[in-house]
């Protein structure tokens, strides 16, 4: 019985024994199968993998040469070439057009010139598209509107035909958008396209109707002017018989994207307008001609969210009001300080380092309170130097009281109000608590304000305000102001150019005053949190009350400045020494999102 027991056993071990060499070997082989299926797929990626030479930059805004030449630096064997839109053509800064390109807009070919601009820095090759809609545009914001951002955008995709890049990296512009609409060259082209999103602000929502006819092709807009119901609404608007052409139906459609605003102009109002109700319903019409247009709901329509959809990768940097869900898993991609460019042509009044900083830049401070006194203002004796252009409009004067911390305020045609209103409040609150400070504001021609004109004819009218504040009306040379300033206030940074102002400051050691959004000084040390090389003041909390914040920490900084004489010069120290370039780490991250697309 025993032996019977035993043989049962020894059989029973030896299956098993049999069942994991099985296992075993079916392991074995299966591991070997992946190490060769991953062999052949990376010799294969590798075989097929195509190198980027070239990189099309296309941004409406002034290009960041100091990304363009640390990134050539680091990977010489790549070009980044510079697309941007001209709004006239000076024979002196640009070349002749050495293309045109046509394409189509409003039911009709239009066409635009591209050129070389002769004014590219360290040999950076800077093209610009020129059309006559775009020489009639009086403010340089004015083109992320609908009508003029989307020609920009079609004619640099007939650009992008002339230039050839491998890839193209769009800076807050929607390239793709109404891809939705039409057969893009980019849907069926081996040329990637990467999409870097700042400010979602900057791109409202917009109405399918519109967005529809301003970006159809011709087969997408004939489709629309065909479509009876649109047509039947559009004799409701017009009160005539039903158009019965194509040109008919366009004609009508143009003469409502002119008046688009007036027909618009009471929406949400208790009882719409009969011209708002037809559009609403066109709107649904067109949601229905196009169903890709509809997200989520056809309240939540935007062509920036179709744009980001479409790019090979997205660099996002803020948050919409109402972001998408398919958001959420590209928004963290990067995180990187935009630099800019720092303006080293323009010449200040004495030149400094960082060993002979604290006596020079008193003299630097001294020369800007002399040239803006007011009898030197009266007399018109102020040294051109200090303007970057003749005729620059002057308000209030300085006294020459030098112990006082003086301030330098930039603002630029892209500020909105409430920037305005927190930069102002803050001063008037230091005023209101008899703070002995003087302050600098810097403003555009075109930047007609009614709230900072509010702001200027208060401090004119306050007899004890005279002497403490100057408002200069144009452009200026910034080096001069904050070679001498003590500190400059940017209560926001996500507006065009003013990380222009921030690293020209920190170069020539006056201290920012930030708040705690935006991306531009993420980088940068706050004095309190790092003794050793902090040179920044910013606000800690996300209170709702952003006003209310900055106004604390504007008050805090200047209390350290009037009582901490002997830590001052330190920080002004750190803030010349700031590396504002780009470093590998940041530019890695750039050149591995470049790579991944081919």
């Amino acid at each position: 019985m025993e032996d019977i027991v035993s043989q049962i056993e020894n059989a029973s071990s030896e299956r098993a024994s049999e069942q994991k060499n099985r296992n075993d070997l079916y392991h074995e082989i299966c591991l070997r199968y992946r190490l060769a299926r991953k062999t052949f797929s990376s010799f294969l990626r590798n075989y097929l993998k195509k190198d980027f030479i070239n990189i099309l930059y296309i941004t409406a805004e002034e290009p960041p040469t100091d990304y363009i030449m640390s990134f050539q630096r680091q990977y010489p064997d790549k070009a980044i070439k510079v697309l941007i839109p001209l709004f006239n053509i000076d024979n002196d800064k640009t070349g002749k057009a050495f293309a045109k390109i046509d394409y189509f807009m409003h039911g009709k070919m239009n066409s635009a010139s591209l050129c070389h601009v002769r004014s590219g820095v360290h040999n950076v090759q800077i093209f610009g598209i020129y059309t006559e809609n775009f020489s009639k545009i009086e403010n340089h914001k004015d083109i992320y509107s609908m009508k003029n951002l989307a020609e920009f955008v079609k004619a640099a995709r007939k650009a992008a035909h002339v230039l050839k890049p491998d890839i193209i990296h769009a800076e807050n512009i929607p390239l793709l958008m109404g891809l939705e609409l039409e057969n893009s060259w980019l849907s069926g082209s081996p040329i990637k396209y990467v999409q870097s999103v700042y400010n979602y602000q900057m791109f409202k929502d917009t109405e399918p109707f519109i967005t529809a006819v301003t970006f159809a092709n011709k087969n997408e807009m004939k489709r629309i002017c065909s479509d009876k119901n649109i047509r039947k609404n559009l004799s409701i608007i017009f009160n005539t018989e039903l158009p019965k052409t194509v040109n008919k139906t366009l004609a009508y459609i143009n003469y409502i994207l002119k008046k688009y605003d007036e027909y618009r102009k009471n929406v949400g109002a208790e009882k719409d307008s009969q011209e708002n109700v037809i559009l609403k319903r066109m709107d649904e019409r067109i949601l229905r001609l196009f169903p890709k247009m509809a997200y989520k709901d056809k309240s939540l329509y935007n062509p920036l969210y179709y744009s980001l959809k479409c790019a090979n990768a997205k660099i996002l940097y803020s948050k919409p009001e109402e972001e998408p869900k398919w958001a959420d898993s590209v928004k963290n991609i990067l995180s990187l300080p935009i630099k800019s460019n720092i303006d080293n042509d323009n010449k200040i009044h004495s030149e400094f380092d960082t060993d002979n900083f604290k006596e020079v830049r008193f003299l630097n401070k001294r020369y800007v309170l002399r040239e803006f006194s007011q009898k030197r203002i009266e007399l018109k004796f102020i040294d051109l130097n200090i303007f970057a252009e003749e005729d620059v409009n002057i308000h209030g004067y300085l006294d020459s009281f030098y112990r006082a911390p003086l301030f330098f305020i930039p603002l630029n045609e892209y500020t909105d109000l409430q920037y305005i209103k927190t930069v102002s409040l803050a001063v008037l609150k230091a005023f209101e608590l008899k703070k002995n400070i003087q302050v600098i504001f810097n403003y555009p021609k075109n930047m007609n304000n009614t709230y900072l004109n509010s702001l200027l004819d208060f401090f004119e009218s306050q007899h004890i305000l005279r002497g403490k504040w100057l408002a200069l009306e144009g452009k200026i040379n910034i080096p001069q102001f904050v070679s001498g300033a003590d500190m400059i206030l940017i209560p926001s940074d996500n507006y065009l150019k003013i990380e222009n102002f921030l690293f020209n400051a920190l170069k020539y050691g006056c201290i920012p005053v930030l708040s705690k959004n935006g991306f531009t000084n993420s980088g940068i040390s706050d004095i309190f949190d790092d003794l050793n090389n902090g040179c920044v003041f910013r606000a800690k909390s996300d209170s709702e009350d952003s006003t209310s914040e900055y106004e604390n920490v504007f008050l805090k900084a200047l209390d350290f400045y009037t009582n901490n004489n002997t830590c001052w010069n330190p920080i002004i120290k750190n803030a010349m020494n700031y590396d504002y370039t780009y470093d590998f780490e940041t530019l890695e991250k750039y050149n591995s999102i470049y790579e991944e697309l081919l």
